[in-house]
């Protein structure tokens, strides 16, 4: 096979190649993350605007059984009071797992606030009857362990 022939067979192959592995990330990964992305958006919105009750709706029954609003506020005020206001945030990583619970979603941000410029937010995520429902909030940043 004449080096022409080599070249062009491995032209079609990688262009080939690149459409299905394209089409799988579009398909399969976009279409399954957005409504995840979606909900951490909107808590990153409420944050930034202070609507703690929001954010509290969006919480799973489980977390509510154990925290009431008057306390989830107060949990939320104690951040911004260590923290500061929320600046913006990038995120970094999702993993989704199944558990016999159903899926669970983990999503890692890499956060700033004005008295914080290096804070970890991961935000944990059950699908419920396909709805992504608050499952946990992780703050991480020095400010924090300066505090406790």
């Amino acid at each position: 096979m004449s080096n022409i022939l080599k070249f062009i067979s491995f032209v079609i192959l990688a262009f080939f190649l690149y459409l299905v592995f394209k089409g799988c990330t579009f398909n399969v990964g976009g279409s399954k993350l957005a409504p995840i992305i979606s909900v951490t958006n909107n808590f990153f919105g409420q944050l930034k605007n202070k609507n703690y009750k929001e954010i509290y709706d969006s919480l799973d029954q489980e977390w509510k059984s154990k925290q009431n609003l008057q306390g989830f506020t107060s949990f939320m005020k104690d951040m911004e009071n260590t923290l500061g206001l929320y600046e913006t945030g990038m995120q970094k990583n999702i993993v989704v797992q199944p558990t016999p619970k159903g899926e669970i979603a983990i999503v890692q941000y890499a956060a700033i606030f004005s008295k914080s410029k290096n804070c970890a937010i991961t935000i944990t995520l059950r699908n419920q009857n396909n709805n992504w429902i608050i499952l946990g909030l992780n703050f991480n940043s020095p400010e924090l362990n300066k505090s406790q």
